[in-house]
C-alpha cells in the first residue's frame, strides 16, 4: 500500500494540483475541491438514499466512485479511499464487500477512464455474487462446526 504523503497530509483536501496517470482528464482544482466534494457527498447521498433497487443503489454507486476519483480530492490515497467509500456503503446495506482483485484493476481503471457506469456496475454485480457465495460458505460451515462441537462437548 502507498503511504507517501498519507502522514504530513491526512484527512486535508490537497494542496498541489494532481493528477491520474494515464487518464485524459483533469481532476478538480485545489480550489474547486472542498465544493466539488460537498456537492459529490449531498448528490451521492441523495442518489443512494432515494434508490428503488438494488440494482439502482448498486449503479448509483458506482456513478458516485467514478465522480469521486474525477475530484481526486487527496494529495495520495483517493484510490484507497474511494474504494473503502463503496465498501462502507455496501456494509450499511448489508451487502458484501466489492473485492477488486489484482488481475482485473486495469479493466476496472479503465471503467472509470472512461466513465462507463454500466460496465463497472456490471463487474460490481459480478463480484458482489462471488463475494456473497463465499460468505455463504463460511457461514455454513461455521454453524456445522459449532453444531459439531456442541454435540462433541465432553
Amino acid at each position: 500500500m502507498r503511504t507517501k504523503n498519507t502522514i504530513g497530509t491526512a484527512g486535508k483536501f490537497k494542496q498541489n494540483e494532481n493528477m491520474i496517470l494515464g487518464a485524459d482528464f483533469q481532476t478538480s482544482s485545489v480550489a474547486e475541491t472542498p465544493i466539488a466534494v460537498k456537492q459529490w457527498a449531498e448528490n451521492t447521498n441523495y442518489r443512494l438514499e432515494n434508490s428503488q433497487t438494488k440494482d439502482e443503489f448498486l449503479q448509483n454507486l458506482m456513478a458516485a466512485h467514478i465522480n469521486f476519483e474525477r475530484i481526486h480530492p487527496f494529495e495520495d490515497g483517493n484510490g484507497i479511499t474511494g474504494r473503502e467509500l463503496i465498501n462502507l456503503e455496501l456494509a450499511k446495506n448489508e451487502m458484501p464487500s466489492l473485492i477488486i482483485e489484482k488481475d482485473d484493476k486495469a479493466q476496472y481503471i479503465t471503467y472509470e477512464a472512461d466513465q462507463d457506469v454500466v460496465s463497472l456496475t456490471e463487474y460490481a454485480k459480478k463480484k458482489l455474487a462471488t463475494e456473497q457465495k463465499r460468505y455463504e460458505i463460511f457461514e455454513r460451515n461455521f454453524k456445522a462446526q459449532e453444531e459439531f462441537d456442541k454435540n462433541h462437548q465432553e
